[in-house]
């Protein structure tokens, strides 16, 4: 059996689960997910997991150990840098994190140029002190990893490339696995199921079934930004062996791009994204999408409420114990395309609402353009990092907490001279794992790991 064939073999045998992005909050239900990419850079791609449906197991329950209930923390004190030597400097960063006990795994990306992303991972076998290069793959596609999950085994890690034929992109389901102890990234050879225009953003364990989320792009496009999306749930029974498809038509959209997905405390699947209602509409809406079927079909949530002047989208949402919702995303506030970061928030059963301005009240004022990287909320309060000031990388990392009329700044994660950016958080056992970048400029960053304190 070759290197590649036994790559296949492992993704078969253990199943995925969706421990991307995740940031506990205090309890078991609440999770958080960040992108390491401002306005105008591409990004790296997202997607979130909580608790799974009743019977299956809990994606990312070993790195995101605990289970008391609490008031959102505040961060602190203070993070300390514990590795920043993985790559060689430049543009890129982390696109999914997850552990099993001690061993942590992020999944990274490197820019080589708009069309040419190159992916890796890094790893830890001491819960995060410690940190090796386990690879990197190189191939002449922008490539992207939205999900990973640590076994006994090894790490299977899922996204897309997206490879240029002619005049069009085609966007071709990567599944990438890097069996132990040298945790060395290879390629699987994809399942026949997964041929054509496929992206993936999210796999884990519905019981005893296999599952995939992701997307169908019916037709070639032009360019990345063009899009004829169709929500898709992969499932197999035999533990990889065999899979079927349900490509979705979801009422109310002609075309639904995806950018994460959530399982609930209630069990509901919930996709993120964008919905798109035809019929001599032009505006793309912010969708939330949900399912309380296992995804047999998916109902798309209050498609109006998040409805502007211009065009909005929705990144990412995270999920309090009692089921409230905060969502946040972009909106294009402008003709000339400009956008700002805008959140929604709602508690259970309640419809989405605005908190503040789409501009989203600061104290201090109002950081301009898109600068929340992560989000987390506890049905009480919303607590969002990112840039102070619009830049990105920033000198600071700052956090603010809602205080029921705007975000008030409470601590920072400091550049110490150097300019930082910080995409995932992970906790386990009381400690929270900051991942993003650092470096003297833009455009020569290296991969950055704090480590530090969450609560009181």
């Amino acid at each position: 059996m070759d290197r590649i064939e036994a790559l296949g073999v492992l993704m078969r045998r253990y199943a995925l689960a969706a421990a991307a992005f995740v940031l506990l909050v205090g309890c078991s239900a609440s999770v958080s997910v960040g992108t390491d990419a401002p306005s105008g850079e591409a990004s790296a791609g997202s997607s979130a997991s909580a608790p799974a449906p009743s019977g299956g197991a809990t994606p990312g329950a070993s790195a995101s150990a605990g289970s008391e209930a609490s008031a959102a923390p505040s961060v602190g004190p203070g993070f300390t840098l514990v590795s920043q030597n993985l790559a060689e400097p430049g543009r890129g960063g982390f696109s999914a994190v997850g552990g099993l006990d001690a061993v942590v795994a992020a999944a990274t990306y490197t820019i080589v140029s708009d069309d040419d992303y190159d992916v890796g991972m890094v790893f830890s076998t001491d819960g995060g002190m410690t940190w090796t290069r386990g690879g990197v793959i190189t191939q002449p596609a922008l490539q992207i990893l939205s999900s990973l999950m640590v076994t006994e085994k090894g790490v299977v890690m899922v996204g897309h490339s997206s490879v240029k034929k002619g005049d069009s992109f085609v966007n071709e389901a990567l599944i990438v696995a890097a069996p132990a102890p040298d945790y060395v990234p290879e390629v699987v050879d994809n399942p026949p199921e997964f041929a054509g225009n496929v992206s993936l953003i999210s796999v884990f364990k519905d019981g005893t079934d296999w599952v995939i989320i992701g997307s169908t792009d019916k037709a070639d496009r032009k360019n990345i930004e063009e899009s004829n999306d169709f929500p898709t749930v992969w499932r197999s029974a035999d533990e990889g062996s065999t899979w079927s498809a349900n490509v979705l038509s979801i009422p109310g959209s002609q075309d639904t791009p995806l950018s994460s997905f959530t399982l609930g405390p209630d069990g509901s699947w919930n996709l993120f994204g964008e919905s798109y209602p035809g019929s001599g509409d032009q505006q793309f809406n912010a969708a939330w999408l949900r399912s309380t079927d296992s995804g047999a079909s998916f109902e798309l949530m209050y498609p109006k409420a998040f409805a502007g002047i211009h065009d909005q989208g929705a990144r990412r949402g995270v999920f309090s114990a009692s089921g409230a919702i905060a969502i946040d995303g972009w909106d294009e506030v402008t003709d000339q395309g400009d956008e700002v970061s805008v959140a929604w928030a709602a508690g259970a059963g309640e419809q989405i609402q605005a908190i503040g301005s789409p501009e989203l009240p600061v104290e201090g004022g109002t950081p301009p353009g898109d600068f929340v990287d992560g989000l987390l909320w506890d049905n009480e309060t919303l607590v969002m990092w990112g840039s102070a000031d619009g830049s990105y990388p920033m000198p600071d990392v700052q956090f603010w907490a809602f205080d029921g009329a705007q975000f008030v700044p409470t601590t920072t994660l400091p550049g110490d001279g150097e300019l930082v950016a910080v995409s995932r958080i992970l906790t386990s056992a009381g400690t929270a794992l900051a991942f993003g970048t650092t470096g003297p400029d833009k455009e020569q960053r290296n991969l950055g790991i704090w480590a530090g304190q969450l609560g009181e």
